[in-house]
């Protein structure tokens, strides 16, 4: 039975050679403790029942052999001194060359070793340059979205994996990670302003994803438009303003990044929503469907929100673009309530390298504020404007130096002020 039971552990988990301590099953469990309790005992391996043959000191017992730590160098004598003060009233024997299982922990890959091994199996040909040269090009990171699995641009960029070939490629994928059916890999994002990303669609027929945050659905096309998770905390904040009688502009609206949580969460009285890419407009508007917000809640404007038609309507305005929205501040002061003024939320890349943080942040604050009075007091022909930054928030570090902030600005008449 001993010997069996030794068969199964061979056959169902790699096997290497240890030392080990043998003794009696009773005493295992604290033998166990004691070895662990002082570094002796092994735990990227299995304790197993030991096969003790015709061994006359364990005749007709049940012995069990538990791994030790050792090192290169070890010896019995100094390794029996050791145990014998751990098990001081414990018959075992020492053994070497045991064979036993790795630890259930140990053996366990994660999916990233799973996926590494299954595509480095692809690269056994004859030779080892040009497989050890493209090792480094397996992916270790990967967005997950649904089933579809995102790879970095920089994946499988060693020319071999082109002899190779997506079609074998995406089947070692999809084997070692059977969650996924739709594969894909990314390319830079568009240096233009809308920011177009050149994902590309290795394996599947659309490249369509849902994604959920803070209980909003976004629906999106990996291929032709991007998605930054980094922005979570804003949305949240976002989804707190007090909205119900608002009139909102969203100037960047992108698939409804910010202009969703105003009308889920913030309850929006109105919205307006400004983009021009026209990828993004038509998620947009599937968005809204997707997220059963009623129509007469909200507009969408398609074009450059510089031609945006309404003028003095917007007791909010969301500038959400980076790394800066200033192109739009002479359209956000043009569409702000005049009579009874309102909010601007002005996203920033600030850069701090030569400066202390707080200060790059203050002053980026001040250019903002004197602009913004500037500009709406040259709309109205009047120099009675109050403009105040009231908070600032980080939303996450952009790049090294430079943090992407949110600056909350109160725009208000002198008259409406006092």
């Amino acid at each position: 039975n001993l010997r069996l039971l030794r068969r199964f552990y061979l056959n169902c988990y790699w096997m290497s050679d240890c030392v080990v301590v043998v003794v009696d099953v009773k005493s295992t469990k604290s033998a166990r403790v004691a070895l662990e309790r002082c570094g002796l005992f092994d735990d990227q391996h299995r304790i197993a029942p030991y096969d003790i043959g015709e061994a006359p000191s364990f005749h007709h017992q049940k012995m069990m052999a538990i791994p030790l730590v050792v090192g290169d160098d070890w010896d019995e004598e100094t390794l029996r001194g050791k145990i014998s003060s751990v098990l001081s009233s414990t018959t075992f024997t020492i053994a070497q060359g045991v064979e036993l299982p790795t630890s259930k922990k140990h053996n366990v890959l994660s999916p990233q070793e799973t996926l590494s091994k299954k595509l480095f199996s692809l690269l056994c040909v004859p030779g080892g340059a040009e497989k050890e040269a493209c090792k480094p090009s397996i992916p270790r990171k990967w967005e997950e979205h649904g089933d579809l699995i995102l790879f970095p641009a920089n994946s499988f960029n060693c020319p071999f994996w082109k002899e190779i070939g997506w079609e074998n490629i995406c089947d070692a994928i999809l084997e070692a990670l059977p969650r996924f059916t739709r594969v894909a890999i990314q390319d830079r994002v568009g240096v233009d302003l809308m920011r177009k990303p050149q994902a590309k669609l290795l394996r599947g027929d659309c490249g369509v994803v849902e994604h959920v945050d803070n209980g909003v659905i976004y629906c999106y096309d990996v291929t032709k438009l991007m998605f930054s998770r980094g922005n979570v905390s804003e949305k949240i904040r976002v989804a707190e303003f007090p909205c119900e009688e608002e009139i909102v502009v969203d100037m960047y609206a992108g698939i409804g990044y910010f202009t969703l949580p105003y009308l889920v969460h913030a309850k929006a009285k109105k919205l307006y929503a400004c983009e021009w890419n026209p990828d993004a407009v038509e998620m947009l508007r599937y968005n809204m469907k997707r997220n059963k917000i009623s129509s007469d809640r909200y507009e969408i404007y398609s074009g450059d929100n510089a031609l945006f038609p309404h003028n003095d309507i917007a007791d909010r305005i969301n500038l959400g673009l980076i790394p800066s929205s200033q192109a739009g501040w002479c359209t956000a002061a043009r569409i702000l309530n005049k009579k009874s003024g309102g909010w601007l939320h002005v996203h920033e890349n600030v850069a701090y390298k030569d400066k202390k943080k707080e200060d790059a942040y203050n002053d980026m604050g001040t250019f903002m504020t004197t602009e913004f009075k500037k500009l709406l007091e040259e709309s109205v022909d009047t120099n009675n404007w109050k403009v105040e930054i009231k908070h600032i928030e980080k939303v996450k570090s952009y790049a090294p130096f430079i943090d992407h902030l949110v600056y909350d600005i109160e725009c208000r008449p002198v008259e409406i002020h006092n």
